[in-house]
């Protein structure tokens, strides 16, 4: 059922509605806005747009821009054996191009989600752009899922619109955060990533190495974002395999190798708990679970180790055989950033000790 709501064809109006730009200012926002419902939660949307048509277990709303225009959004139940973040990168391997994603993070009204906004691939007969937001919130019932597609344009016009409803979504009674981004905010924030083109080169990248002095010998140092993060010179740094990553360092072992990954998903993209359960809950039978804030960081850095039988993650592929689970996510100003290696338990074993220095020397 959930695809029908990424198809390319057309779709299925319900409803239109003025798809013209308001003034959003402060005086005027509580009079452009009012509270939408769905099951027991709602949410905040434009007072132009017409009242949601139902669908199935799922409502609809489609807007009618110029020039034939349109954009679909919809709310409904989510029924998957996959996480919130594999659900989202299946999607975005599924139907979104090259062009890198914007992300979309938070719980400010308790209830915390994840989203990616992607431009879409073109069918052979489309000639216009066409951009989706996908996103989930984990509800108390469930799994929700809120969707938006249609001509890039129209779907320009009406983000700061979608962005309200992803930060006012809560259960009914709620009152609203008291913090919210600005309806005038343009484009959300995207991964950040300041790595230059010689560093995602496929060929090993020629990082800068550090003074003896300041670290071991030998080793090297790279940018993520605002972030410096230096490993040793044996490992591998290759460009990212997808766009959702931020840095892969390939690490050689006799029992086979393993990728460190780094990835980031905006200033909040849930809490430390949740996303410290979610990885723990992609291994079967875990065992020697070690979870700490490591002491002597220069940020706040919280660590997850664990060893069992791995099922794949949020880019992952399934491995034979026992795993092992080296991760930790380095808190900042700007947000949370995960770093993740799963390999042979030989392989992480050995480098045990560079894993946790390299925890330990971001900055």
């Amino acid at each position: 059922m959930h695809t029908i709501l990424f198809s390319l064809l057309p779709l299925l109006f319900m409803g239109t509605a003025s798809a013209s730009p308001q003034k959003t200012g402060k005086r005027s926002q509580a009079k452009s806005e009012k509270n939408a419902t769905f099951d027991a939660f709602e949410f905040q949307i434009p007072s132009e747009w017409l009242a949601a048509k139902p669908e199935g277990k799922k409502i609809r709303w489609t807007l009618q821009g110029k020039r034939g225009m349109s954009l679909s959004i919809s709310m409904g139940p989510l029924e998957t054996k996959l996480s919130p973040q594999q659900y989202l990168m299946d999607r975005m391997g599924r139907l979104g191009d090259k062009t890198a994603p914007k992300y979309y993070g938070g719980d400010s009204t308790g209830i915390p989600f994840l989203g990616l906004e992607f431009d879409m691939q073109a069918g052979k007969n489309k000639t216009s752009l066409a951009r989706a937001l996908v996103a989930i919130f984990k509800t108390n019932k469930g799994l929700i899922r809120f969707v938006a597609t249609g001509d890039k344009g129209l779907f320009l016009l009406q983000r700061p619109k979608l962005k309200r409803i992803l930060f006012t979504f809560r259960a009914k009674g709620k009152p609203l955060p008291q913090r919210l981004p600005s309806p005038k905010q343009d484009a959300p924030r995207s991964r950040p990533s300041t790595i230059s083109k010689k560093g995602t080169s496929s060929r090993p990248s020629k990082d800068q190495a550090l003074p003896a002095s300041a670290l071991k010998k030998g080793w090297l140092k790279t940018k993520v974002a605002d972030l410096t993060i230096s490993y040793p010179q044996a490992w591998i740094k290759t460009k990212p395999s997808n766009n959702m990553r931020l840095l892969e360092l390939h690490l050689k072992g006799e029992k086979g190798e393993g990728v460190l990954t780094a990835y980031y998903f905006g200033p909040s993209s849930g809490s430390i708990r949740m996303n410290l359960d979610r990885w723990k809950g992609q291994f079967s039978d875990p065992k020697n679970i070690m979870e700490k804030e490591i002491k002597g960081a220069h940020l706040p850095t919280t660590l997850l180790s664990l060893d069992g039988n791995y099922g794949g993650g949020m880019g992952g592929v399934k491995a034979k055989g026992r795993s092992r689970l080296f991760a930790w996510i380095t808190r900042t100003s700007k947000g949370p950033f995960y770093f993740k290696l799963v390999a042979p338990k030989k392989t992480v074993d050995t480098w045990e000790q560079n894993l946790l220095e390299v925890a330990k020397l971001i900055r």
